[in-house]
């Protein structure tokens, strides 16, 4: 058993395989990141990734402008998204959006997860988007390639 140690998510163990789990600061929040292997684990590889970590403020402004983009599309996760919460985020949290008002809907939503999958450079980066207040459990996930592109726009519960 050989001890890899990555800098953000601290020794991870060839005999455990899996997700590793830490939090990582963003601004004023601590965001639930995660760190998922199928293999064995290649700590280059991990440590590639996790270094991404250290500029989330760029990664979160790239999926917020793909997330406006993704509302001009017809079929839209975030128009979906919206439209579906829009009535339960002013019951819940007193917030007045119109569904129409996408902008607005989306000023609301905070990054509340990172995932990452170094195994799989097509989609090796998640965002996870939501509410600060538990609407439900819904969320619009915004998925990266390995040069920080964006590849996805979905909701996901």
């Amino acid at each position: 058993m050989s001890n890899n140690t990555d800098p953000v998510f601290g020794a991870l163990n060839d005999d455990v395989h899996g997700c590793w789990s830490t939090t990582t600061k963003h601004g004023d929040l601590e965001i639930r990141t995660d760190l998922n292997l199928d293999g064995d684990i290649d700590i280059e590889q991990v440590n590639k990734f996790s270094a991404k970590l250290c500029d989330t403020v760029k990664l979160e402004a790239i999926a917020r402008t793909a997330l406006l983009a993704d509302a001009e599309k017809k079929r839209s996760a975030v128009k979906m998204f919206c439209e579906r919460h829009a009535e339960t985020l002013e019951s819940q949290t007193g917030i007045q959006a119109p569904k129409e008002d996408i902008s607005t809907m989306l000023q609301q939503c905070e990054l509340q997860r990172i995932a990452l999958y170094p195994e799989y450079p097509s989609h090796c980066i998640i965002l996870d988007f939501g509410f600060r207040s538990p609407v439900n459990d819904h969320m619009l996930v915004v998925s990266f390639d390995s040069q920080s592109r964006v590849v996805g726009v979905d909701m996901q519960s």
